[in-house]
């Protein structure tokens, strides 16, 4: 019987890697019926609607690369595509091929794709077994994939389905790059290769190296970003090089290993960077010239040590001669770096994975996985695994430091790298479990050594009594160290994995808005899928017309929403989340006057980047403007896309990348009504936020700017404002916070009309239970779309002897809400009575989309009604009225080609009769000024929370864009951490 069991022994390992496997796979596949409809994949987060772009592109010119992208970061276009998933998204982009036979369908592709994290991420857990395998034994090594199963946070959040990552790949193979690099080390120690063996033609001593360096080249042509894997290599190297010239073994076997390693690693990288056109550039985030020099760098290195370690052989030398060296080279090699001026890539090297925040800056800490991790998401994401893989680390160094252990000593110097990646970066999580979950099983195996477990037999009950106690503590401590937080959950934020999974889209953006946006704006006048290279200066010449209606157009919102600007609404996002116009995004929409956000714009073709306008005054912009050549004057903005998050919650980062560097002079205090007689004095959003670019667009609907009219919003609405629990004196209210999203004619989902809160005293507080009060409330649509346009201009004779007021107005009319909103915008004649207006809405839609024009849900509901004296429009129990004494007035239509082309208008002005001085219209649901329509109000609320992980569905966004039903005596509000 014991023969027969010892004959299926073998398999069990494999059975176990493919149970573990499997349950992984099933665990991240858990929300595929909520994100796979009949439209297609409702793919999470923001990077994954790029990756799905980069797949579609190879399928569509397979095998063609994917070197530029001119359909983000108008108006340059992006090379960033070339250190964006590639071979990660090319394995899909094969595979989608393979299924659909050379012409998989749309359908196909995003299906793929939207597994393709989960399939890498539970087959992560094959490297994670041979990497614990090499330094325990079979046994003990199967503890490492169980934990990688078990783990949550980064990793489990970056490998779901639908959540499409590169990080995903990168998890896999940087498991994979790690045990190449072992492999090739450990052959080089057993095969003993040198350059006799080259010179006969004998390669195969060489295999490992081989093996690995393709592991290296595979990783980094996953994210080439992972050329800092080359600091725990190249810190090994020199590390074991000493060791063994101290222990009087020959370097030969480690140089010419290590070099093979690298320069194997080099051929199908420098292949790669030439066809994506790279060695244009130094990056070391795009595949540039850096990265086939690096290696090529650290395979000479290796040799160069070798060779001078024989240099330094002889009896005339002293025992200490290499070691000496060997630091020598290290300070030359910093020197080198500092004078070339490469050492700005250790620097990064050093800020992004070793500073543990500390030399980040506060533009870049506004981004969730950037901000540095703490013990709490540590203890979330990995439970008390995590202390089980801190003892590992202990057991590695004091293995290494005792005795020579090449593969440990590579683990440890990877692993600390991997633990001081995460205590920089939340994003390094997925990193950090691959590794911890090798530490786990070294942690474990450690222990048991310790204990003598090992040797324990039972082949009877009586064999039970022989066990020691502190053998059973051994034990249960492993068991109990399973089970907290990784197997039980032990707290909301402590969950075991499969009650962690989470995805889905914003779907508010994808189907309302910018589902509009594809149909209803005209199409750029270039193909989706093309192949483009690189243009020789990175600034791509966009096809533009003089024409307002014709040519390429850039489309302005934040940062986070460009790559759904890109595949969901196929336009060109002026940013994007490589963080490409984030500078100018910020400038725009913390401009304080609608000239400084135009100029803005319009001097942003004539630069390199967007920053070099940081800081300039208008003037300067002017001048900048003055000297375009015809292509930068006619790549133009045309829209604007404003939602929820930033007006609210991530207000605080847009604010902190420019101008002021940070939120709170956005703020002042008021007075505001708890109740008859009662009034509390709390912060607010001040003059300096309302006269926001952002503001006065999203809040305003252009009320009283000239170049700017809303063009679309969303049928769901935001309530947005502030919370104090005035029972708590001394707490901070949170502020500017995003509550529950509901349909704008939908009373249930708050429990009060959207349309009340417009009827609310100025100043008053709601009661939202308990001491809690929520104030300064405002609803509005959750995403709103603006066109900028020339705006055409009324002109008219006044019958004045000296300056007067002329005020135009017309009221505009939402189609899809019947929403109703005023427009005005308020000049002064000359002296002779002469006057212009600009004005951006037209009341006669003469411009079809495909005549380049816009399918505006946005109308008049009558012509423009122009007044001239001192009068003012106010919203009085749902009627405009207009106050005041005019002397002339009279109405004009004005068309839309009009608009965009700037045409002047004229007005015919009649005397206005005495005792009709003023004209009263009645008004929907309308909004004036700040006076807002939508909000509701009951003894009850709920607001937006944002931890700053976003449960995988935010990745480097700047808030996670959750929200929380409103309920009574309940509240829960969006943070202001700026993530």
């Amino acid at each position: 019987m014991e023969t027969d069991i010892s004959r299926y022994e073998k398999y069990v390992p494999s059975v176990f890697l493919a149970t573990a496997f499997a349950y992984m796979v099933w665990v991240r596949t858990l929300p595929y019926s909520s994100m796979v409809t009949e439209d297609g994949v409702m793919f999470s987060a923001n990077d994954s609607w790029y990756h799905i772009r980069v797949v579609d592109h190879f399928v569509e010119n397979y095998p063609t690369v994917f070197p530029f992208d001119p359909w983000t970061y108008f108006p340059y276009g992006s090379a960033a595509s070339t250190g964006y998933g590639n071979l990660f998204d090319q394995i899909i982009a094969t595979v989608a091929v393979i299924v659909g036979l050379g012409d998989p369908s749309g359908r196909q592709v995003e299906i793929i794709t939207a597994f393709a994290p989960a399939v890498f991420g539970a087959a992560t857990a094959i490297p994670v077994y041979l990497l614990a395998k090499r330094i325990t034994d079979r046994w003990v090594a199967l503890l490492a994939p169980l934990s990688l199963a078990l783990f949550t946070g980064q990793f489990l959040n970056r490998t779901t389905f639908g959540n499409v990552q590169h990080e995903a790949g990168e998890a896999f193979f940087v498991g994979i790059a790690v045990l190449g690099f072992i492999l090739a080390v450990e052959r080089a120690y057993t095969e003993k290769p040198t350059f006799a063996h080259i010179r006969d033609g004998d390669l195969g001593v060489l295999s490992g190296a081989v093996l690995g360096g393709l592991g290296l080249a595979a990783y980094m042509l996953t994210w080439p970003a992972s050329i800092y894997l080359l600091a725990p290599f190249g810190a090994f190297l020199l590390i074991q090089m000493v060791r063994d010239d101290l222990n009087g073994r020959s370097t030969e076997y480690l140089g010419l290993s290590v070099a093979t390693f690298f320069f194997v690693a080099f051929v199908p990288v420098a292949i790669y960077t030439f066809l994506v056109g790279g060695y244009g550039r130094v990056s070391g985030l795009a595949l540039s010239a850096l990265h086939p020099v690096a290696l090529l760098s650290a395979g000479a290195g290796a040799l160069f040590l070798h060779f001078l370690h024989s240099y330094l052989q002889g009896d005339d030398k002293p025992d200490d001669a290499y070691p000496v060296a060997v630091g020598g080279v290290v300070i030359v090699g910093l020197v080198f770096l500092w004078a070339t001026g490469l050492a700005s890539f250790l620097e990064r090297l050093i800020t992004t994975m070793y500073s543990f925040g500390y030399l980040t800056s506060e533009g870049a800490l506004t981004v969730s996985e950037i901000q540095p991790a703490g013990l709490t998401n540590a203890v979330a994401g990995y439970g008390l695994l995590l202390v089980v893989a801190v003892i590992g680390i202990a057991f590695l160094i004091n293995r290494v430091v005792r005795e020579n252990r090449p593969a440990e000593l590579i683990v440890l110097l990877w692993s600390i790298n991997m633990f001081t990646a995460y205590f920089t970066q939340a994003r390094f999580g997925y990193y950090l479990a691959v590794s911890a979950a090798v530490l786990v099983a070294y942690g474990i195996h450690g222990i048991i050594e310790i204990t003598n477990v090992e040797e324990l037999s039972f082949e009877s009950w009586e064999d039970l009594k022989s066990l020691k106690g502190y053998q059973v503590i051994t034990f249960l401590l492993i068991v109990f160290l399973f089970l907290p937080g990784n197997v039980v959950a032990i707290a909301p934020a402590i969950q075991p994995a499969w009650n962690s999974v989470g995805g889905g889209a914003d779907q508010v953006w994808h189907d309302e808005s910018m589902g509009w946006m594809s149909d209803n704006t005209p199409a750029p006048p270039m193909e989706f899928n093309d192949v483009w290279e690189i243009p020789a200066d990175g600034d791509f010449e966009y096809p533009v017309s003089p024409s307002p209606t014709e040519g390429a157009y850039g489309v302005m919102s934040w940062w986070d929403y460009g790559h759904w600007i890109t595949m969901s609404g196929e336009r060109i996002p002026n940013a994007n989340p490589f963080q490409e116009g984030n500078i100018v995004s910020s400038l725009f929409f913390t401009a304080q006057s609608e000239e400084r956000a135009d100029l803005l714009l319009e001097a942003l073709p004539s630069v390199e980047s967007g920053s070099e306008l940081e800081g300039m005054s208008n003037d300067e912009l002017r001048s900048v403007i003055e000297n375009q050549n015809e292509q930068e004057r006619y790549e133009d903005t045309r829209y604007v896309v404003i939602d929820d998050q930033m007006a609210a919650g991530k207000f605080g980062a847009i604010a902190t990348w420019t101008e002021f560097g940070q939120e709170e002079p956005y703020y002042t205090r008021e007075e505001f009504t708890v109740q008859e007689n009662s009034t509390a004095n709390l912060p607010a959003l001040g003059p300096s936020y309302e006269n926001t670019t952002l503001s006065r667009l999203y809040y305003d609907d252009a009320n009283e700017m000239d170049g700017y009219r809303l063009v679309h919003e969303t049928e769901t609405y935001t309530l947005i404002g502030n919370l104090a629990d005035l029972s708590q004196p001394d707490s901070r209210p949170r502020l500017n916070s995003r509550f529950t999203r509901a349909h704008y004619n939908d009373s249930s989902a708050v429990g009060f009309r959207l349309s009340q809160v417009s009827n609310l005293p100025d100043g008053q507080m709601i009661r939202a239970g308990g001491g809690s009060y929520l104030y300064d409330v405002r609803g509005t649509a959750s995403v709103k779309t603006f066109e900028r346009v020339e705006g055409a201009t009324l002109t008219g004779q006044a019958d004045v002897s000296e300056p007067r007021n002329v005020t135009a107005f017309v009221r505009m009319r939402t189609t899809n809400t019947e929403r109703s909103f005023p427009y005005t915008r308020r000049v002064e004649t000359d002296a002779d009575g002469s006057f212009e207006v600009t004005v951006p809405y037209p009341t006669v839609d003469d411009v079809s989309v495909e005549e380049g024009g816009t399918n505006a849900s946005v109308e008049s509901t009558g012509p423009y009604q122009v007044y001239v004296g001192n009068v003012g429009i106010a919203n009085v129990l749902g009627t405009s009225q207009v106050l005041g004494s005019p002397t002339e007035s009279g109405t004009v239509n004005v068309t839309e080609s009009a608009v965009y082309g700037g045409d002047e208008v004229e007005v015919s002005l009649e005397e206005v009769e005495t005792g009709n001085e003023t004209a009263n219209e009645t008004a929907g649901n309308e909004t004036t000024g700040n006076v807002t329509d939508g909000g509701n109000s009951r003894d009850g609320a709920g607001e937006e929370t944002g931890d700053g992980t976003d449960g995988g569905t935010n990745d480097g966004g700047t808030s996670n864009g959750s929200t929380t039903n409103t309920t009574p005596d309940a509240t829960g509000a969006e943070t202001q951490n700026g993530s």
